[in-house]
């Protein structure tokens, strides 16, 4: 019977043993390689996922937190597994769900912005996985069959944007007169070529439109998530939900009809758009960007708020980075989202917030709305609780993403 010290050891290797999860995860093993996006290798460590479940179900705890640590490891197994599994009209779901875009892209993109190493050794690791890139293309290519339609166009949308990263990559290894700027050069004209090629097999697949995953499974991934209600109770759940939002938005737009004198007929959407306007961020010399100095002035007077009135505490060791949302990310991206802390990351444990700034989509950014968002996504929202989170001593509470727990303590 393993130990709890050793079984803990073993899920660590297990974890970091992937790259992009390593990558992700802000761990230095796999800072150059792509992963391995084929079957054989997401068969191999399901398999490898289901030995660990089994030991870790033969360990005897002696404390609450080893038995809250193991529950968690089998629950992070078994969500993997679950989704490794899943079919999709009769295929697994990785063959319908491509994902060769972010999986060259995401490991590049944290270098460039999110690595506080000299640039010579982060675009040495950029280099080598855009070697890595066409490679990497092809077996994706190999993996996808008659993608989810949504899916398909979400790639295709990403993939378009991507040159304009490597090409800012570029610009900066200029400017940083990095020593295998050829090389780099090159490494990206290919990648380029490839990705051209792949988008273009991707857009000639069949696709499917529709599709569910049954009953059974709904049930197993809600028990495998320790959520105690049935589809059914979720729906009504959702419904009475809904129905009471609905309730307090007609009621409010009756007071602020009032309040601004606007005529007792005019509608939600009409109210809508006129709160927009009415307190739309103002924008400086016509520039974009200037709408995120408005963000950072909001997140420092929410700040200087909790820190006056002493709601709670927050970690010395934390950051918060706002920044434009580069344009291959914008498709999955419409207004605003935050990257949590880099978990296995040593030192101050820093957010990413990413805002998309569009002409047509002000209206996403106003006076009303930022300070909300920064609340959010900020403090007292996800930076405050992931950024406690990867200063806990427990390796899978550290890493462990529960999204349920995620969005009800925002």
């Amino acid at each position: 019977m393993p130990s709890f010290t050793h079984i803990s050891e073993q899920f660590k290797q297990y974890v970091l043993a992937d790259a992009d999860t390593s990558m992700g995860l802000g761990h230095d093993a796999h800072l150059g390689q792509l992963g391995d996006p084929s079957l054989a290798h997401m068969q191999k460590c399901t398999e490898q996922a289901k030995t660990l479940i089994n030991a870790l179900q033969s360990v005897k705890s002696s404390s609450f937190d080893e038995t809250l640590d193991l529950d968690l490891m089998t629950r992070y197994l078994q969500h993997e597994n679950f989704f490794s599994e899943l079919q999709l009209q009769g295929s697994a779901q990785r063959c319908r769900q491509p994902n060769g875009v972010d999986g060259i892209s995401a490991g590049i993109f944290q270098l460039f912005v999110n690595d506080e190493r000299s640039s010579e050794l982060r675009l040495n690791d950029i280099l080598s996985r855009l070697l890595q890139a066409p490679n990497y293309l092809i077996k994706e290519n190999d993996v996808i069959s008659e993608p989810i339609e949504r899916w398909r166009d979400i790639e295709l949308e990403q993939g378009e944007g991507l040159p304009d990263l490597f090409a800012t990559i570029l610009d900066w290894a200029k400017q940083e007169q990095y020593s295998q700027l050829e090389r780099l050069q090159t490494a990206i004209e290919q990648c380029n070529l490839a990705l051209s090629g792949y988008l273009t097999q991707l857009k000639n697949k069949k696709t499917l439109t529709h599709f569910d995953i049954g009953l059974d499974k709904v049930n197993e991934l809600l028990a495998i998530r320790q959520i105690p209600y049935t589809p059914a109770q979720l729906t009504e759940m959702a419904r009475d939900f809904m129905g009471r939002t609905q309730n307090l938005l007609n009621e409010l737009t009756i007071k602020l009809c009032d309040k601004y004198q606007l005529p007792k007929n005019t509608s939600e959407p009409e109210l809508h758009e006129y709160l927009n306007e009415k307190f739309a961020a103002k924008i400086e010399n016509g520039d974009l960007s200037s709408v995120l100095d408005y963000y950072s002035e909001q997140v420092a007077s929410i700040n200087t708020f909790v820190t006056d009135k002493k709601l709670f505490s927050v970690p010395a060791q934390q950051n918060m980075k706002i920044m434009q949302t580069p344009g291959f990310l914008e498709p999955v991206i419409p207004a605003g989202a935050m990257w949590p802390p880099l978990a296995l990351r040593e030192g101050k444990k820093t957010s990413l917030v990413y805002l998309t700034l569009k002409a047509d989509q002000l209206a996403e950014h106003t006076a009303l709305g930022i300070p909300v968002m920064m609340i959010h996504e900020g403090i007292p929202g996800h930076h405050l609780q992931f950024a406690t989170a990867a200063q806990h001593p427990s390796f899978i509470r550290r890493i462990f993403s529960a999204n349920e727990h995620a969005e009800g303590w925002t």
